[in-house]
This record gives C-alpha cells, structure tokens and sequence, in this order.
C-alpha cells in the first residue's frame, strides 16, 4: 500500500502559524483584552441564536484551513509507485584494438588497422544494450573510452585511431605488449557486477614482445568470468613494424643498430587465451574474414537479467491546492456576501 511523503516537508513547519498567531493574540493583554470584551458585547446585542453569528465564527477556521492547505500544497505531497522488475539483455565488451606499426602493412586495402576499424565500427553500431570500451596499444596500452551506452561516442575514437595514436617513435611505445592490453581491458569491468556477461575482443596481428606475458592473464580472465575472443589479422609471416613520416610515407622502425624491427605472429597464444577463458580464437588471413569474424561474434547470446527500478514518486498536490482555494473562497463569501448585521 502506498504511503505519503513529502517532497518539500520544511514547508510543513509553516502549518503551525495559525496556532501561533491565536496564541500570541490571547496573551498579548491589554488592548487584545478590550477588543474581544467589545466583541463579545457586539455579537451578544445581536439575536441571541442569529444564525449568521455561527456563520461568522467559521472564519478564521477557514482561512487557518486554507493557509494550512496552501502549504501542504508547497510541501508537495507524494505517492511512491511500487518498484518493479525489468527484464533486459546485454553484455559489457572490451575492444582491444592492436595499433603497432604492423597493422599499417598492407596485405589488407588500405591496411589492416583501417580494415579492422572499419569492421569493428559497423559491430558497434549493430549492438543495442552493450556496454562497450575501446583500449588500444602498441609497446603499451591506452584506454580510449571506458564502459560506455553512448555509441555514437565510441564510433568517433574509432575513427579517429590511427598508429600515431601512440608515439611509437618513442622508446617503450614501440612493439606489441598483448598482455599488458589484455590487463588493461579486464580492468575496464566492474568485477562486481555480475548481472553483466563480460566479454573481451582482442584484435593483434603479431607476438608480445613487451609486458606481462598474456598466457598469464589468462586465468586472471577466467576468475572474472572475461570470455575472451582472440582474432589475429594478417599473414602468419612476420612483418615490419613501420609508420609515417612527415611526408605522410610508410618507413620501418628500427632497432637502435638500424635494423628494421619485426612483427611476428604467435597464434598459439592466442589460442590458448581463448581457450582457457571459454572464448574463441579467429584468424584473419583476409578481409573478408575478418567481417565474418564479427558477425560470428555479433551472434552472442548475451546474458538476461532482472533489474529492480523504482518508479519517480507521482505528485499528489493537486487535490490540497484546490481544498486551498475553495477554503478561502468560502471565507470571502463570510466576509463580504453574508455580513453580520443584516
């Protein structure tokens, strides 16, 4: 059974100036004294049982009652609505985007990063009650979006990641540290929610080379429930790590005796990610592919759970602002249609 609250109740202690005021005159003597001993006089000349007499002692009640009303009206009077169950679908994911100078290789058109990108957008844009972030890394990794609904949000860092997202350039940026990622992304779950099926997509295209090993993130993964899904793009030959120059050209990244560095491909890992997380792992030798990669991946039955919301409070102010006006109203008509002497 619903019960009043108050939205406002310090109004409420405004309903006690009636009472305060009738006091205050009873005690404020002399003059006070004199007034209700000349009232009294007044009404007694009157016809002892005039009708209007009684009338006109409902006055001050009306108006009190109408003040009275008027700030319970302020006080906006409230009806809680009864909290109830909803049932909705959904899963947290977390991309984990590899953007290492190999992805700029080019056995994908234009590359592998913007093939991947393209892919991974239009997987974005078919989710409906997701919760998606985005972390990408190169030698380390870098949260782009946390756990977010807004989609529209998610599309923009997508389109805007690029390899120089992360300044490769710079010693300890360069290479490719999936574990240090994979660590990155589950710490982008909220461990104690467990409503949510949490679910990571990890897309690289070559071997970690810096960080934390992944095989040993792995259990960390599965004690808190992250299926991961493993994809690895390209050829299983390795390839050159490389990036633009300010003429906009692919150039290699070398080593500090000048060699150019190289991405090679561990599929084992990733392999063996997926399986010990109950995920998948996926390879992607073409485009094609990889678009068949997401919409397998789309396909995911996500977890139902129950939601207990609680309704907005309905206003219940209404029926006490009119009680208020008809009360004053009434005691317009005592004072001005119905006078005390006829």
């Amino acid at each position: 059974m619903n019960q009043w609250q108050f939205a406002n109740p310090e109004f409420l202690l405004l309903a006690g100036l009636p009472l305060l005021y009738g006091v205050l005159r009873l005690i404020s003597g002399g003059n006070t004294k004199q007034h209700w001993h000349s009232k009294a006089i007044e009404i007694f000349q009157l016809q002892r049982f005039s009708w209007r007499i009684w009338i006109h002692r409902l006055k001050p009640i009306a108006l009190s009652l109408s003040f009275i009303l008027l700030v319970i009206t302020f006080a906006r009077p409230q009806t809680p609505q009864e909290p109830h169950k909803i049932y909705a679908k959904g899963i947290d994911i977390v991309i984990a985007l590899d953007v290492s100078g190999s992805m700029l290789s080019e056995d994908f058109s234009p590359n592998r990063l913007e093939v991947a990108k393209l892919y991974i957008r239009e997987f974005v844009r078919n989710r409906a009650s997701d919760r998606i972030s985005i972390v990408i890394f190169a030698g380390k990794p870098f949260t782009q979006a946390p756990l977010t609904f807004d989609y529209g949000v998610i599309d923009q860092y997508l389109a805007e990641i690029s390899t120089d997202s992360i300044d490769q350039l710079v010693q300890g940026l360069r290479g490719t540290a999936v574990g240090d990622a994979y660590l990155a992304g589950i710490g982008r779950f909220d461990a104690k929610d467990t409503k949510r099926e949490k679910v990571m997509i990890l897309f690289t295209d070559g071997a970690s080379t810096h960080g934390i090993d992944p095989l040993q993130v792995a259990p960390k993964a599965q004690k808190e429930g992250v299926k991961t899904y493993t994809v690895g793009i390209g050829n299983r030959t390795p390839a050159p790590l490389q990036s633009r120059n300010a003429s906009g050209k692919l150039v290699p990244i070398k080593d500090f005796k000048g060699r150019p560095l190289m991405s090679s491909f561990d599929e084992k890992t990733l392999q063996a990610i997926a399986k010990t997380t109950d995920g998948t792992y996926f390879y992607a030798k073409e485009e094609n592919d990889l678009k068949e990669i997401l919409e397998a991946i789309e396909k995911l039955e996500p977890q139902e759970y129950v939601s207990e919301v609680v309704a907005q409070s309905k206003d219940q102010f209404l029926p006490w602002l009119i009680g208020s006006f008809l009360s004053f109203l009434f005691f317009l008509c005592l004072e001005f249609l119905i006078p005390l002497r006829q």
